[in-house]
Formats: structure tokens, sequence, C-alpha cells
């Protein structure tokens, strides 16, 4: 019993990791709940009066309860599905998404999340309960390409009560790799074909919302109208067309990062017309049959490429 016992206090004793800790501390009408308290706890002990010292007694409790609330609605909190973002370097913010889940089966509520350092604080979401994962968005701007060091999100609550505010911080990915910034011209190189062509566009199949990797041409205007956004026509080629990309086709370009963005966006522009590709850099070719893992991994040996891996 004494050696359970003993677990139990190193157990409480023992301290938290930084980044998952949890701080809390009152907010301005916790002061003035505070404040009123010690007022109200004088006057009972000046006059003696037993009714004001149940009143005292019920206003701390009801502080302690809505303090240990406070801590646990934050303290319960995860990230769910730690999915690496799909970023590109570029001068405009790119909208991050991750999931929060709670291990407390009250739920969470009142959440709000934002970036460390920033005062805006984005939409109040709840969590009613576990497994109900809640979608959270920052606005983050990368400027250069490559691994990069994933923001710092302070996840906060004052629910329920209102008296104190409890906040933790997150880190949802411990790196980001940025693909590089997609630019240069969308006419593929005369020598990239090295498959059979489809002939035209091929079949429609969905629209879908618009990108920066997508040709213009490809706009419906009356669809993108009627649904208040941009959207793209999307067709299945009747046969799938294959390119063929090399280092040498941007010799052209006169700055190294100029020929980066250039066959990053040809990769994209043809990975999203739903085309083959390989991609020869250097001693490295990239030309696996799945299409989306042979695009993440080519726009990620882009991402990372150096002058003397070429």
């Amino acid at each position: 019993m004494d050696i359970n016992g003993l677990k139990f206090f190193k157990k409480i004793l023992r301290f938290r990791p930084k980044k998952e800790r949890t701080y809390i501390l009152p907010t301005k009408f916790g002061a003035a709940f505070a404040a009123t308290f010690f007022i109200i706890f004088f006057f009972a002990i000046g006059y003696s009066n037993n009714l004001i010292y149940l009143f005292v007694f019920l206003s701390s409790s009801i502080g302690i309860v809505g303090m240990w609330l406070t801590n646990k609605n934050i303290e319960s909190l995860y990230v769910s599905g730690k999915e690496s973002p799909v970023v590109y370097a570029d001068n405009e913010a790119a909208a991050l998404e991750f999931y929060l889940n709670t291990s407390r089966k009250e739920g969470s509520w009142q959440l709000q999340c934002q970036q460390k350092g920033e005062k805006s604080l984005g939409a109040t979401l709840d969590i009613p309960e576990p497994g109900c994962a809640e979608k959270f968005y920052i606005d983050k701007k990368f400027s250069r390409r490559g691994l990069q060091n994933a923001p710092l999100i302070t996840v906060q609550s004052d629910f329920p009560l209102g008296m104190f505010l409890s906040w933790r911080t997150i880190r949802p990915w411990d790196e980001i790799l940025v693909y590089p910034k997609l630019d240069g011209t969308r006419t593929l190189p005369v020598d990239s074909s090295a498959g059979p062509d489809g002939g035209g566009l091929g079949v429609f199949r969905e629209h879908r919302t618009y990108t920066a990797s997508d040709s213009m041409n490809r706009i419906d205007w009356k669809a993108s109208a009627r649904r208040s956004e941009i959207l793209t026509k999307y067709y299945e080629n009747t046969v799938q067309k294959s390119f063929s990309f090399r280092w040498q086709q941007t010799s052209h370009i006169p700055n190294f990062e100029g020929r980066v963005s250039q066959l990053a966006l040809w990769v994209d522009q043809t990975y999203r017309e739903n085309n083959k590709f390989t991609l020869q850099l250097g001693s490295r070719l990239f030309d696996l049959p799945e299409p989306e893992q042979n695009w993440r991994q080519a726009m990620g040996a882009l991402a990372t490429l150096q002058e003397k891996d070429c």
C-alpha cells in the first residue's frame, strides 16, 4: 500500500515536457471575481456573519471547480492525423490544416487556435466527444523551398465560466517540406513527349477548384458563376500521355531557382492533367507506377535540390 502511494505522489510531482504543459491564468472577469471574493471574505470576518461565510465558501468552490474544468478542457487535447500539408514557396500565405481530438469523455469546448506570436484568433470550435476530431486552420507564408520548421500553435479556451484562460502550445508537424514555387512557362519542352497522344482533351469527368498550376483555358466560367468560386474542367484522357523531364531541358533559364521552379511547374501540371511522367535529376530517376507517390517524391526532390546534385 505504501509503495503504491509513493508511486502515486511521484507521478504527481513528475514534470511534464514543456511542449506538453498546460498553462492557466485568471481572465479580467476572474480577477474581478477574486477581488470581490476577498472583500466579502473580510466582511465575513469583521461581522462574524455565518451567512456571508457560507456565500464565501460557495464562491471559492465555484472558482476552484471552474479552474479545474478549464484546465482539463485543454489538457486532454491531442493532434490526430499528422499528414504533412502540401505547401508551395510563394509570397502568399498558405492555409495549413490539422485535426485536434480530445481524450476527455465530456469533450472539449470553445477552443481557439492562433499561431504563436500572432494576435489574431481563429473561429471557436467544439469537440463534443472523443473521436470527433475537428479541423483547424492557420495561415503561414513560406518564402523559400525545402524543409522548414513547422509553426508553433497555441490552443486556448476559457470554458466553462470565463474566469480562467487555459492554453497549450502544440506543433502539429515536426517539419514541413515546402515545394518549389510553380513558375515559368506552361508549354512543355518538345523533347519531353515519350508516349501516345490521347487526341484532344478526352472525356469530361468533373469540376475541380482552380489551382495555380491549372490552365486558364480549362476554367468553366458558367459553373464558376453559379458556384461563386473558380472551377476548372477535369478531363480523363482516353489514352494517357507520358512525358519525360530532365534538368538539361531548363538550360535556357539563367538562374538555379528559376530552373527548379520551371521543372516543378511541368511536373505538377502533368500530374494535375492525369498524365504520366518521369523526372531525371542527375543520377536519380523518378518513375514510380503510382501517380501521386511519384509526384510527391519528384516534388520533394525538387524542394531539397542543390546545385551539386545536378
